[in-house]
């Protein structure tokens, strides 16, 4: 009789999901450094200042510090579906290892 076994397929996907993770981690870190020297370069004049904070609209700092804030959100959904796939491969091997120890009790 031949079973498959998914838990290292799982354990695999977890892997991957947790480098696609620690790249959206990265990339965030690197936009919020940028934004900070770009907000305080553009933001030290008259014209520049008003384009930052919005005047009465959503100006770029509150726009782009969403850019940085939703990539921080996609991590974290990132990191819980990584989570997910691991926590499945060990319910896999245990219940694996439950089937086997039933099936060689017979």
């Amino acid at each position: 009789m031949t079973t498959e076994n998914y838990s290292e397929k799982l354990r695999t996907a977890g892997y991957e999901t947790d480098k696609v993770r620690a790249r959206l981690e990265s990339i965030s870190g690197r936009v919020q450094d940028q934004l900070s020297t770009l907000l305080a370069v553009i933001g030290s004049d008259n014209f520049g200042s008003k384009y930052v904070q919005g005047n009465g609209s959503p100006g770029l700092t509150e726009r782009l510090q969403g850019a940085v804030d939703g990539t921080s959100t996609m991590a974290e959904s990132w990191a819980n579906l990584s989570k997910g796939q691991y926590e499945a491969a060990v319910a896999a091997e245990r219940n694996e290892d439950a089937a086997r120890q039933l099936i060689e009790q017979v």
